[in-house]
């Protein structure tokens, strides 16, 4: 039904195409035709894993995931990435807990692991921070837990 409506609204959309694909086969969404007709992997493209590496558990191998992703794009291309991070303190593996039970599943990771997602790419300032501080126009103040939770990167090939 999600593939059948986002292809109706964006049927008319000739920058956009709708897959059905499982982000754990990646081969399977780098030779999909539709995907092949709408992205020239010649130039800079950007790779957007945002909120999906935490649902992947260690054993579904996410780092061979967006490596096979990266690997695909040429020099000049950017991988984004937002994901839960672990604190490893009470109110946040608290917080972690409460969220896992809503997901069913997950891995929240620390700022490091989430780092090797970047391999050697140059990580743009200023790194990998929680979103609310990303580029914000103004200063975003105190963060909540939550907030503090939610990191960001980007990474240039």
């Amino acid at each position: 039904v999600v593939l059948a409506h986002g292809r109706a609204m964006l049927a008319e959309d000739e920058f956009t195409v709708v897959v059905r694909a499982d982000i754990r086969q990646p081969a399977q969404i780098l030779s999909d035709p539709a995907v092949r007709g709408l992205i020239d992997f010649g130039r800079p493209v950007a790779v957007i894993a945002s909120a999906v590496l935490h649902h992947l558990l260690d054993e579904e191998d996410p780092l061979g995931i967006i490596s096979a992703l990266c690997d695909a794009v040429p020099a000049g291309s950017c991988l984004f990435v937002s994901h839960f991070r672990t604190l490893g303190d009470p109110d946040s593996a608290a917080l972690e807990a409460v969220m896992l039970e809503a997901f069913g599943r997950g891995r929240w990771r620390t700022d490091e692991q989430i780092g090797q997602f970047f391999g050697d790419m140059r990580l743009t300032p200023p790194g990998i921070v929680p979103c609310a501080q990303w580029r914000p126009d103004a200063g975003p103040g105190d963060l909540t837990l939550y907030q503090q939770l939610i990191v960001a990167g980007l990474g240039r090939k």
